[in-house]
């Protein structure tokens, strides 16, 4: 069910990204104050979660599960969302 919904949505706002995952608004902010998420504010003032913010999201809770401390999930997102060069895009395009 999760994939189902997750997969139809591409914006979400806080209240949908926190039931969705079942972490509190709260928990969501904080990782925002960390620089962990980055969402766009609407014309509203409200937070809008794209996919990349969504992916962000479960990538830090699945490393939560692992019991990685926040600082490490910092490191690990900022590695992960590092734009690859060219070259190695083509050196691992057939690995």
């Amino acid at each position: 069910m999760l994939f189902y919904y997750y997969e139809r949505m591409s914006h979400m706002k806080i209240n949908e990204l926190a039931k969705l995952f079942d972490v509190s608004k709260e928990s969501i902010r904080y990782y925002e104050s960390l620089g962990l998420l980055h969402p766009t504010r609407g014309l509203n003032g409200y937070r809008e979660y794209v996919e990349s913010d969504i992916d962000d999201l479960m990538f830090i809770l699945n490393l939560k599960k692992l019991n990685l401390t926040l600082e490490d999930i910092s490191i690990l997102i900022a590695i992960k969302n590092k734009e690859t060069s060219l070259s190695c895009q083509k050196a691992t395009l057939f690995f």
